[in-house]
């Protein structure tokens, strides 16, 4: 996966992880991607048959020292195709989905795949409870697994121009922004339920709702069941330029995912950034940054009577405590800025070229 100009969002952690190589002179590296998502079962099969010979034909070329795999499920297979000395030495990047197979042909290319995993020199995860994860499912040796949080964030981008969150005003309704794609497991249905009970409470929510999916039309329909639209807005597709504007406008950030997939959640560390406190799934990924109290809150995934209570909590805060809350979003966010990320992952790949080499 990797950006295209039509689609600048897909696989944009690739892109991240790529920025961070060029900014190393001593790194040399080429590219097989497939750029841009494909529309339909012709173009994605194409895609792929030009990405398998493309990997391939680098792989048998031997002229790298490393071989960096991303999504592995996806890539692995030219690993497959060339012999032992061409397959070189290589890394693999887990990084949601590919560990969780989500179809039944997904399942059987991870089984086929595992044959490579053990012949990697490091399997690349995004945080601890996903390591946990892939040294169970994989049998990986904690020792071989390197954490880094999918290229970090830009905490320079989202960082707020003005300082009127601090202001000390609190707005009678409470704005919530949710961002996502519109799918199954990222929790849209559960944030809308929990609306309607803080509704029956006459506790006034504006919720902001970014992105899209194969579940768009049935979330639009499904405000309209539940009498809300008054207090729901869709807008659709957002161009990563103007995300940070979207979280501006918002006091909390709610982030119900309870996909097993969910291996970080960049999103809610974006969201962090620009100082929003997140609400979120009490799942190991979401936990791993959301201290509930702190920066933000934790609630029983797939509930929205435990949602709809942390959402009140927050609106009974008051403007320091909301302040503080926002302050501490902005600290833990600043942990995974990019530059820290891309900083550490230089030093992880220079450490395996100079072990090899001693």
């Amino acid at each position: 996966m990797f950006p295209s100009k039509e689609n600048p969002s897909y696989g944009s952690f690739v892109k991240t992880f790529v920025e961070g190589l060029e900014r190393e002179d001593d790194i040399k590296y080429k590219l097989a991607v497939i750029r841009g998502k494909k529309r339909n079962l012709f173009k994605k099969a194409s895609a792929y048959w030009k990405f398998f010979h493309q990997a391939s034909f680098l792989l048998r070329s031997r002229q790298f020292d490393l071989t960096y795999v991303h999504y592995a499920n996806h890539s692995l297979l030219p690993l497959l195709l060339v012999d032992n000395k061409s397959r070189g030495r290589f890394i693999v990047n887990f990084h949601g989905s590919d560990v969780f197979p989500e179809n039944l042909i997904a399942s059987l290319v991870s089984k086929l795949t595992a044959i490579l995993i053990s012949k990697a020199l490091r399997v690349v995860v995004p945080s601890e409870p996903f390591a946990q994860e892939v040294t169970s499912r994989y049998k990986v040796a904690k020792t071989e697994i390197f954490i880094s949080p999918s290229g970090g964030i830009d905490t320079e981008k989202f960082r707020r121009s003005d300082s009127s969150r601090y202001s000390g005003e609190i707005n009678k309704k409470l704005n919530v922004a949710f961002l996502s794609r519109l799918d199954f497991g990222k929790g849209l249905e559960v944030l809308l339920h929990s609306l309607t009970l803080l509704k029956a409470k006459d506790i006034k929510i504006k919720l902001d709702v970014g992105g899209t999916g194969s579940l768009h039309s049935i979330f639009q329909e499904k405000v309209s069941e539940l009498e809300i639209q008054d207090e729901v807005c869709f807008h659709g597709h957002l161009d990563p330029k103007t995300i940070p504007q979207f979280f501006q406008k918002s006091d909390v950030f709610v982030f119900p995912s309870y996909r097993k997939g969910e291996s970080l959640g960049l999103v809610g560390l974006e969201a962090m950034a620009a100082g929003l406190p997140v609400i979120g799934s009490n799942i190991p990924s979401i936990a791993s940054y959301v201290e509930s109290g702190v920066s933000g809150y934790l609630f029983d995934p797939q509930n929205p009577s435990s949602l709809a209570n942390r959402l009140e909590e927050f609106t009974c805060l008051t403007a320091n405590e909301r302040c503080l809350m926002s302050r501490n979003a902005i600290l833990t966010a600043e942990r995974y800025d990019r530059k820290i990320v891309q900083k550490s992952m230089s030093f992880f790949l220079r450490s395996i070229y100079q072990t090899d080499k001693t």
